[in-house]
């Protein structure tokens, strides 16, 4: 997918059974969103993010809206939301919808490849895990409306200012630089998104003692690894680290007793932080 070909293939529709105003703009940010986040196979939004999007302060119209781009086949749910939990969305290629000569107006993909993202997942791990995108800003007309997830909008809130005022330090410590604001956008929502703010300095340190050409790729890979692990403390994280080392250096242990540990600690960390 591209971006061009996305937006030109929505305005054919549009031209053929116009969607109503809100669903339209909804449908440009998403597909502008999916393009940031390099076309992830599916992403995570709640309502109250859509509603910002679209400039609607209406649970009930962003709603309507989303179900008509479902309707539509622009949007796919992938798994429904509950209470703490943004409804799953996969975006549709629509850009068949529009001719040939409209997909890459102007361009060489050889000579353009930074217009296909995403294609390759060396390159793009981020791409594998599901981002969960939410609206940081609770002072937001949405948030006095009766929108979902208030509770998990607070703790995201908390958690997106901890970590914003972690990483920049911890940045400047690890590379020598100061960080820039879209890359500091970009891990604050990481590091948000998995409750790792406890130990953003660790994984800011650990991603630039092993030097990838890519750091926010690293950075995003390995939260996704202590996110899946569901490590929420320094404490956790030196036990699953100690427990990892002892797997590939056993220091004549077994491997397999060691790697059974680290799963029966991830295991009541699940049941722990999901009561």
């Amino acid at each position: 997918m591209n971006l061009m070909s996305m937006v030109n293939g929505l305005n054919r529709m549009d031209d053929t059974n116009p969607f109503s105003a809100t669903a339209f703009l909804l449908a440009v940010k998403l597909i502008d969103l999916f393009n940031r986040l390099y076309w992830a196979d599916s992403v995570a939004v709640d309502l109250q993010r859509m509603g910002v999007m679209a400039r609607c302060s209406s649970k009930a119209t962003i709603t309507r809206a989303r179900d008509e781009l479902v309707e539509r086949g622009v949007l796919v749910i992938v798994r429904k939301g509950k209470k703490g939990t943004p409804t799953t969305y996969r975006m549709n290629d629509i850009s068949g919808y529009c001719s040939k000569n409209e997909q890459y107006p102007g361009t060489n993909p050889v000579q353009n490849p930074e217009q296909y993202p995403g294609t390759n997942p060396v390159q793009n791990p981020e791409q594998y895990p599901v981002p969960i995108i939410r609206q940081d800003n609770m002072q937001d007309v949405t948030r006095r409306n009766g929108f979902e997830d208030d509770d998990e909008g607070d703790a995201f809130s908390r958690a997106c200012a901890k970590a914003r005022t972690i990483i920049p330090a911890a940045y400047r410590q690890s590379y020598g630089e100061n960080i820039t604001p879209a890359e500091l956008d970009r891990m604050v929502i990481v590091v948000a998104n998995r409750n790792l703010e406890a130990v953003c300095e660790q994984a800011v340190r650990q991603a630039a003692q092993a030097s990838p050409k890519n750091r926010l790729a690293y950075f995003t890979a390995l939260c996704s690894d202590w996110g899946s692990a569901c490590i929420r403390t320094k404490d956790e994280l030196e036990e699953h680290q100690m427990l990892e080392a002892f797997i590939r250096d056993p220091h004549g242990g077994d491997p397999a007793e060691y790697a059974a540990r680290m799963m029966a600690a991830i295991q009541a960390r699940r049941e722990k932080y999901s009561r």
